[in-house]
C-alpha cells in the first residue's frame, strides 16, 4: 500500500533560505 507523505518547510526569514533551499533537495530526493 503506498501512502501519501506531505512535508512543508517553514522559513522564519529570508535569511533562512541558504539553508532550507538544500533541505527541499533533500526532501525532493526521498
Amino acid at each position: 500500500m503506498k501512502k501519501n507523505i506531505l512535508v512543508s518547510i517553514v522559513m522564519g526569514s529570508q535569511s533562512d533560505w541558504k539553508v532550507l533551499s538544500s533541505t527541499e533537495k533533500i526532501l525532493k530526493d526521498f
